[in-house]
């Protein structure tokens, strides 16, 4: 893992500006807390993958600044569960990394290149005078980020306690729809990691979507889907 001031490019501390985490901070301020923090800087390219364990990822609050990475939890017997989709600007372990609560094993795959800043907590609380005030904002910005992925972790629960895999599909499409304000969307999931999301077999999964593609509610083509009955997915997921 390489020093991201060692190492970063002008437009890569322009991306780094742009976050959330950073938000409402001046470049100057920016400058001076990545120095105190010194964080790392990961690049993954498309279909690689690391261990939480690796690197100590699992002890980092992590941001993707470009790209996109899957986090998937890993259980004793190897098996994979995706647990979330980490797009430019999201954060990842950063209450389990804060709170030193967990110590599950994950996977981060990138989707596509990508590119990760790894902040260590603890710059964010040590006593440093002259950044007091930018520790109690990037503070503030972790809690906003927060928001977003309670709102996730809200819907996923919602799915999943649909009593149906029927109404599993619909509910988790009619969140991608509101995600994407459109009927029609990509989705960045394979067909084994829907049905991991899901909590559902491959072979039901491929069947259910059939079934609703011959409806006539959904179409789809791999992972571009179109919602072509609206009021029905909304109605037969609730």
């Amino acid at each position: 893992m390489d020093r991201f001031l060692d190492v970063c490019t002008d437009r890569q501390m322009e991306l780094i500006a742009e976050q959330l985490l950073f938000r409402n901070l001046s470049r100057d301020e920016l400058t001076e807390f990545l120095r105190f923090s010194n964080p790392g800087m990961l690049h993954l390219t498309a279909g690689d993958s690391i261990h939480s364990d690796s690197l100590e990822v699992g002890k980092h609050i992590g941001l993707v600044f470009t790209g996109v990475a899957k986090v998937f939890h890993i259980d004793r017997s190897g098996y994979q569960s995706l647990i979330r989709t980490v797009r430019a600007g999201e954060t990842f372990g950063t209450i389990v990394s804060m709170m030193k609560i967990d110590k599950n094993v994950y996977d981060f795959l990138a989707e596509v290149d990508t590119d990760i800043l790894l902040l260590r907590p603890e710059p964010l609380f040590e006593t440093y005078p002259p950044l007091a005030s930018v520790q109690h904002r990037i503070l503030g910005n972790i809690l906003a980020s927060q928001a977003e992925l309670f709102r996730e972790h809200t819907w996923r629960l919602d799915i999943l306690s649909q009593r149906s895999l029927r109404a599993k599909i619909l509910r988790m499409l009619e969140y991608a729809r509101k995600r994407h304000d459109s009927d029609e969307f990509d989705l960045i999931f394979s067909r084994d990691e829907m049905a991991s999301y899901l909590a559902v077999d491959r072979a039901s999964l491929s069947r259910s979507l059939g079934e609703l593609k011959r409806e006539g509610i959904i179409d789809f083509r791999k992972n571009h889907f179109v919602i072509l009955e609206p009021s029905l997915v909304r109605s037969d997921s609730e």
